[in-house]
C-alpha cells in the first residue's frame, strides 16, 4: 500500500513566483501552485524520491515536461551542487495515473 500524499505546513513561498502548496508521501513530492485567485495555475508530481527521482511538471503555456532529477551530489569539484531537472523522454502517464490516485485520496477537492 501506497502512504498517502499529505500537506506540508508553512512551505517557503518564493518570491516572484505563485503561491504554492506542497503535498508529501513516502518517495512522493506533489507541488501545486496557485494564482491570485488561488486556483491551480501549474503543478509538479515527483515520484521514484530517494531511487530514481523523476518529475512531470505542468505550467499553463507550456504543457508537461518530464525530467530526471539530477541530485548534484556527484559533483565534478566534489561537494554536492543545486538540483537540477533534465529532459528524460515520455513518461509513462497510465504507472503515473495510478500512482497518484492510489496517494491522492487525501488531497483537498479544491486541488
Amino acid at each position: 500500500m501506497i502512504d498517502q500524499l499529505t500537506e506540508i505546513p508553512r512551505v517557503r513561498q518564493i518570491s516572484g513566483e505563485p503561491r504554492r502548496r506542497w503535498f508529501s508521501a513516502l518517495g512522493l513530492d506533489l507541488i501545486i501552485w496557485l494564482d491570485a485567485l488561488n486556483q491551480p495555475c501549474g503543478f509538479q508530481f515527483c515520484h521514484g524520491i530517494g531511487i530514481s527521482e523523476h518529475a512531470l511538471t505542468w505550467r499553463p503555456g507550456k504543457g508537461f515536461d518530464y525530467a530526471r532529477v539530477d541530485s548534484g551530489e556527484h559533483g565534478a569539484v566534489g561537494y554536492k551542487a543545486t538540483p537540477v531537472l533534465r529532459l528524460n523522454g515520455a513518461p509513462n502517464l497510465p504507472k503515473l495515473q495510478q500512482l497518484f490516485q492510489s496517494a491522492s485520496d487525501s488531497i483537498p477537492q479544491d486541488i
